[in-house]
């Protein structure tokens, strides 16, 4: 999953952080630290969503929550509630028509530790891509980890 997502969104933040970078000239390093902001970044962003399909409002995403786990998507959650819970696990989506499939299945993930460890995964990948602009002189750090802010702590 992790692979996945970073050849995914992360590769494709990646690029778009380091481009810029590579146009001006600058140093492999601080391509490379762009580089690896964005990846964080982007695996960050992916967790968080995953997450927010979950937990988030229906209204704000603009879609009906659990369309993922609906179309059989594995995410994060998903993948951790079927290794480290099997049989509970199968036993909730079991049946995909019980009207309180949802309920059930934010219950088991809150319970389980499941929503914690994964909100704690988002936040290491944030604190990533922070920490990847530690190195990299003359740039507006505010404004980048302001932009960070604003993916760890959307609801859309």
């Amino acid at each position: 999953y992790l692979e996945m997502i970073e050849k995914k969104t992360g590769s494709l933040l990646g690029a778009c952080a380091e481009m810029p970078a590579t146009l001006v000239g600058a140093d492999e390093e601080v391509i490379d630290d762009f580089d690896k902001f964005g990846r964080a970044l982007g695996i960050g962003f992916q967790i968080h969503d995953d997450l927010l399909e979950i937990y988030g409002n229906p209204d704000d995403m603009g879609k009906s929550l659990g369309s993922d786990i609906a179309e059989g998507k594995q995410t994060l959650m998903v993948i951790k509630a079927r290794n480290q819970f099997g049989k509970e696990w199968g036993a909730i989506i079991g049946d995909p028509n019980a009207p309180n499939l949802m309920d059930m299945i934010r219950s088991f993930f809150t319970e389980k530790g499941i929503k914690s460890e994964t909100k704690s995964m988002a936040q290491s990948y944030f604190k990533s891509a922070r920490e990847s602009l530690e190195n990299i002189s003359d740039i507006n750090r505010d404004e980048l980890n302001e932009f960070v802010n604003l993916v760890e702590n959307r609801t859309y």
